[in-house]
């Protein structure tokens, strides 16, 4: 990650204001090798200050007259090779930003004293935000920077209600009203008398209507094996993580083709099927592969609110704290990690077989609304249900009115959503390395958006690949012991036992977490409960989240609703983080 702030049409004053701000907010990543604070010092309208080193070596590019910064890691459009800060600067300004098959997952700025650019992925994996203010417009990829600089402080409800009930920030909103999310695929450009240009070259509602065509496996494969390569050889090696998944083991067949030096890692208890599987995996192939036992609980008990703060800080908010023990892993083990983020994309995850054998369009809307639209374990006001039920309808009338087929709605939102802009905070929540999601690049998204719905179910690029890349062997069977068939309609058969399985029940330590929030339970809910004039309040019911917080509801009845909970306190804490209260004292509640 390479930290950044860039602004069009601040004066001095406020350039100084900009580079003080991210100076502060720096410190908020103490583990971060920044060599400090640089910043442009030509008289145009264009100022860019960012972290010196915060980032590899062919982030930043500079020279008296530009810079360039590459946030994440952009490829060319063969994916044969990465596009850099050097590569960026060595062509006229903004012509790489508006480039529509520019791969990968980045954020880039490229910037003259009086031209500047920016540009962000196809799915919008690598973050970019913005706001505007009497001042000017202002650009970063942290919330953080621009709410102090711009001095907003106000929760943007809509947004939390979102995070309460799918469980992400939703759109092009974050949780703080005025500062807002560059979409996916857009690149925005600035030039003198003239308005800003706001395009969006790799615009990812073009890919999800592609018309229905053949996959060509083999020429996919090599699509991806190249860019496991790419980046591979880029930085000396990846990191990677292996478990008993299809995607895990798709991005391992991945590597082993592309020759890639890679660490595998495996996370969680001895007995769980991820474990086992990847060791079974690392004996037969010999490949290096290093166990991360179950974190010590003890130890993030103790660390809770210095874990929480640095989550909420380095994340603006939109990390649940039902993720904080991820901070606690031990640091990555490679210049790149790899996500497989983005697989489920290939196998109409949000699919069930009544969906699929829907037709009807308002059918469809209807039943997507009330899938996608949870109360939160009751912990959701009836306001916000209406709320968020009112944003998916307008979600489903926006992809529906850009010419997308009713039945591909489940698969848009797991796309732009899930993938576009859960996944967004979370492949960034551990600093400072830059992550690559193959299964999220544009031959992965045409291949998997070519077939239908009903097509997809299959999960025919996972069956289809794993039989070229790892032809006979035990690696290319499916985790449930069967693949589906391959016959559109017939795969619909027994598809409610085959995604329990894909589940996973064995990786998710729902335990650990909820043994975590008896722990501080007593202690969040006073700090969430003192804030008696909050407008979260619209948002989470007091009384709901009073009574499961409370004594009388046993630790038992409260595990089911512990992500639940999560959500509600990481709101009520980043709220405190930005009001400057997270760090005092509350009463604890009583019984």
């Amino acid at each position: 990650m390479t930290l950044f702030l860039a602004s069009w049409g601040a004066n001095d004053e406020v350039r100084a204001r900009a580079v003080e701000t991210l100076r502060d907010y720096a410190r908020e990543f103490p583990e971060a090798p920044g060599r400090g604070i640089r910043e442009t010092e030509w008289a145009g309208p264009v100022h860019v200050a960012w972290v010196s080193g915060d980032g590899p070596a062919t982030a930043e590019e500079r020279t008296p007259g530009r810079v360039s910064l590459v946030d994440g890691v952009a490829l060319s459009a063969s994916g044969d090779s990465v596009v850099t800060a050097a590569v960026l600067a060595a062509k006229p300004p903004g012509e790489l930003c508006a480039d529509p098959e520019l791969d990968g997952q980045f954020a880039l700025v490229d910037a003259t004293a009086d031209t500047l650019d920016i540009a962000v992925d196809t799915l919008g994996l690598c973050l970019l935000h913005w706001c505007r203010t009497p001042d000017g417009w202002f650009v970063s990829n942290r919330v953080e920077p621009l709410a102090r600089l711009a001095g907003k402080t106000t929760i943007d409800q809509d947004a939390a209600t979102a995070f309460l009930s799918v469980g992400w920030v939703t759109g092009e909103r974050t949780l703080l009203t005025g500062v807002n999310t560059v979409p996916g695929g857009a690149h925005w450009s600035w030039r003198p008398d003239t308005e800003p240009v706001f395009a969006k070259p790799r615009d990812p509602l073009r890919i999800l209507g592609l018309p229905r065509a053949r996959v060509d496996i083999p020429a996919l494969r090599d699509a991806l094996v190249a860019r496991c390569a790419t980046v591979g050889g880029w930085l000396g090696g990846v990191e990677s993580g292996l478990t008993s998944g299809l995607d895990s083991r798709l991005l391992f067949m991945l590597l082993r083709a592309g020759d890639v030096d890679t660490v595998y890692i495996t996370g969680g208890a001895p007995d769980s099927p991820d474990v086992q599987v990847s060791a079974r995996i690392a004996d037969t192939y010999g490949i290096d592969r290093r166990y991360i036992p179950p974190l010590p609980e003890d130890e993030l008990r103790r660390n809770w609110h210095r874990v929480c703060r640095q989550l909420l800080a380095q994340n603006d908010g939109m990390v649940s704290l039902w993720q904080a023990s991820d901070l606690m892993r031990p640091p990555v083990a490679a210049p790149v990690s790899l996500w497989g983020v983005g697989g489920a994309i290939g196998r109409s995850f949000y699919g069930m077989p009544r969906d699929l054998l829907e037709f009807r369009r308002g059918a469809l809307r209807a039943r997507f609304v009330d899938k996608q639209a949870k109360d939160a374990d009751g912990l959701l006001t009836a306001e916000g249900t209406a709320t968020i039920r009112r944003r998916l309808r307008e979600f489903a009338d926006d992809v529906l009115a850009r010419g997308t087929a009713p039945g591909v709605l489940s698969d848009a939102f797991l796309t732009l959503e899930l993938i576009g802009r859960w996944a967004a905070p979370n492949a960034h929540k551990i600093h400072p390395v830059p992550v690559f999601a193959p299964l999220s690049t544009r031959p992965w998204l045409r291949a998997a958006f070519s077939m239908s719905p009903v097509q997809r179910y299959s999960e025919p690029l996972h069956y289809r690949l794993f039989q070229l890349l790892a032809p006979g062997e035990d690696i290319a069977n499916h985790p449930s012991g069967k693949w589906r068939s391959q016959l559109p309609y017939l795969n619909l058969c027994h598809g409610y036992a085959r995604q329990k399985v894909l589940q996973n029940s064995g990786r998710d330590p729902l335990g650990f977490r909820a043994r975590i929030l008896e722990d501080v339970r007593h202690d969040v809910a006073a700090r969430c409960l003192d804030r008696t004039s909050s407008s979260l309040w619209n948002v989470v019911s007091r009384p709901a989240f009073e009574a499961v917080m409370s004594d009388r509801t046993s630790p038992e009845q409260r595990a089911p609703m512990a992500r639940s909970l999560y959500g509600a306190i990481t709101l009520f804490e980043y709220e405190a983080l930005r009001m400057g209260s997270f760090d005092d004292v509350a009463s604890p509640v009583g019984p």
